[in-house]
């Protein structure tokens, strides 16, 4: 996907981490990450981003995924509030 975490650390720097959550409806919700945020583990920044993922227990459908730049990685949550399914 990228090179290693200085690259995503640049684009970071460029406004292009980002932290992406689409609901049933289509609607999506975008967090920007920064550099700081590349050297945390991803568990720690979904944990401060719970409220853009959606509520535990709502049984809404949220599909979350990581953005870096133009790639993707669709983030498999297993706790209710994301797509269990591996895309």
């Amino acid at each position: 996907m990228v090179a290693g975490r200085k690259q995503v650390r640049r684009v970071a720097e460029a406004g292009g981490l980002r932290l992406v959550a689409e609901d049933e409806e289509g609607g999506q919700r975008v967090a920007s990450l920064s550099p700081a945020d590349a050297d945390r583990s991803l568990a720690e920044v979904l944990a401060e981003h719970r409220s853009l993922l959606g509520a535990e227990g709502s049984g809404a459908r949220t599909r979350a995924f990581l953005r870096c730049g133009r790639a993707a990685v669709a983030l498999s949550l297993g706790n209710g509030t994301g797509d269990d399914r591996a895309d």
